[in-house]
């Protein structure tokens, strides 16, 4: 019984170990962006996030002039 539990404590070790492993190799592989790439997109999302908020702001108040008039 004893040995039993301490093949599968062994397995689950191993299990770990080789998770491990093949994680760090996998994070070895990524493609950081440069720090010019990070500031680019950035601002290109923060710029087009503010362009389509007011986007929807307008419709919004065009959408509401529009209601008024009819009501």
């Amino acid at each position: 019984m004893a040995k039993q539990k301490e093949n599968q404590s062994s397995e689950k070790n191993t299990a770990k170990k080789s998770w491990w492993k093949s994680f760090k190799a996998e994070f070895k592989r990524i493609t950081w962006p440069t720090r010019p790439q990070v500031i680019q997109e950035t601002s290109t999302v923060i710029t087009i996030s503010f362009a389509l908020g007011v986007l929807i702001a307008i419709m919004d108040m065009v959408i509401k002039y529009g209601l008024n008039q009819i009501i």
